[in-house]
């Protein structure tokens, strides 16, 4: 049974189709489900809907996958990746359910609705590690390979040959390398003999370690290896730049390497980030705002003369003024100098200082993630006059402003919160900022929101 199936899976033509049908019929169960559990046989007495709600998930999971590349990932890709990729596709999912359900003006309980998403997440995350897990012992079994030869042998070529030799997984079948100095066991000629192999040979993909080839030589064999549908991958030799992410951008027809691409540099990530900014601010203001604002405003009202909110120039992403929303904590002084707050601060109200504690205080600034100035996770913006002081004492600091500032970031989940006394608090925060610009993903986010939940809940010294 599994020669067979192997036999079918060397072809992607037939097994991709395959698995995107069984991934629908999932989706589909699980909707069906959900809505049987929930409405009953009443359910099928209205003739339309079950064929409505089969479109809306099928079309809401067809959308974010194919666009994603969920059906399309490297036989490299590793189960973190899997994840990572998954998630953010996730994320697209239950978007386009809630809006395709608003579009056509369908009403579920909301209840209904997340159990569906939430069931229909689970059981196509086994549908795609299983067909991970699949792809991998047929490919380790001698299934579906890849024909892969060499060009140039040095110490870096060796050390991708044995990466891709001991993940016998991935499923390449490494049939030699091609240089003029080298001969040794596994080669099978000199740089002028590529050319005439592929003629005779069934390869598949070339990997070039070009420092001991000849540019022109080269050339030739990639546009032959092209014009023979031939993949031809060219192995670079950065090793000495300690950089987690590269990119090369093209300027004519020569490569150059970006050294310091940051991941909120890509446009899809950030239109990912802002999707989840306005998803999270406008549940926010439909279940928890609406009445929150009149209960602390009166509260503050009946405490002290002044206005509800608090409003101050910070920096924002590339250290850009914008005007931060807070309910106001403090009686209403001369703020012609900036002062951070300290513990005893008598400037602090009394119910200032609960609003402080428990952070609601900082919750109108969901208004400012609603209109783009800020984001739901990201480095705490400073006042203008603090940037401009810490800039003076921290190295690199403005790289914390290649982001939009956050309502909550790492530095505050991790407890750097609160006053600035020392220049190590600084420097603790500025390093976490840096942290999250530099290797920021969907996950972290995640991360960074469920800590700061439970910071609220234990509390912290340091929130006054």
């Amino acid at each position: 049974m599994f020669k067979k199936l192997g036999t079918i899976i060397q072809y992607g033509k037939i097994v991709r189709p395959i698995h995107i049908i069984i991934d629908l019929v999932f989706v589909n169960l699980v909707s069906l489900l959900v809505a049987l559990s929930f409405m009953g046989s009443n359910y099928f007495e209205q003739s339309s809907l079950p064929f409505i709600l089969g479109f809306v998930v099928s079309l809401s999971w067809l959308l974010p996958a194919i666009f994603m590349g969920v059906y399309f990932i490297s036989r490299t890709i590793q189960f973190s990746q899997l994840l990572r990729l998954l998630v953010k596709t996730y994320f697209l999912y239950a978007f386009f359910i809630l809006f395709f359900l608003w579009l056509l003006d369908i009403s579920f309980s909301r209840f209904q609705i997340g159990l569906t998403i939430i069931m229909s997440c689970f059981v196509l995350s086994i549908s795609q590690f299983s067909m991970l897990v699949f792809k991998r012992y047929m490919r380790s079994s001698g299934r579906n390979l890849r024909s892969v030869v060499m060009i140039g042998y040095g110490d870096l070529s060796r050390y991708l040959f044995k990466k891709l030799y001991d993940k016998n997984e991935y499923g390449y079948n490494f049939l030699g390398y091609f240089d003029d100095k080298h001969r040794g066991e596994l080669s099978l000629g000199g740089i002028s003999d590529v050319i005439p192999y592929l003629k005779e040979h069934k390869v598949k993909m070339i990997y070039c370690y070009p420092v001991y080839v000849d540019p022109k030589e080269l050339a030739k064999i990639v546009d032959w290896a092209e014009d023979n549908l031939i993949k031809v991958n060219i192995i670079p030799d950065y090793r000495g730049y300690q950089y987690n992410n590269m990119e090369i951008e093209m300027i004519g027809d020569i490569p150059v390497l970006k050294l310091t691409p940051l991941p909120l540099e890509d446009i899809i990530n950030r239109m990912w980030k802002r999707l989840f900014d306005l998803f999270v601010s406008f549940w926010f203001f439909v279940f928890v705002f609406w009445w929150l604002l009149p209960v602390v405003a009166i509260l503050i009202k009946l405490e002290s003369r002044g206005p509800v909110f608090f409003k101050q120039p910070r920096g924002g992403r590339g250290n850009e003024p914008f005007y931060i929303y807070k309910f106001r904590t403090m009686v209403v002084h001369d703020s012609a100098k900036v002062k951070q707050a300290t513990r005893h601060d008598s400037r602090i109200t009394k119910i200032g200082s609960i609003l402080r504690k428990t952070s609601i205080d900082e919750l109108p600034q969901f208004i400012n993630v609603f209109l783009g100035q800020m984001s739901f996770v990201g480095p705490r913006p400073h006042a203008l006059q603090h940037n401009e002081d810490f800039r003076e004492t921290i190295d690199r600091f403005n790289e914390r402003h290649a982001v939009k500032p956050g309502l909550t970031g790492l530095a505050q989940a991790k407890g750097f919160r609160g006053e600035i006394a020392t220049h190590q608090d600084l420097s603790n925060r500025i390093k976490m900022d840096k942290f999250y610009v530099k290797h920021w993903s969907f996950l972290l986010d995640v991360r960074i929101i469920l800590l700061t939940i439970r910071s609220m809940m234990r509390g912290q010294d340091t929130a006054y």
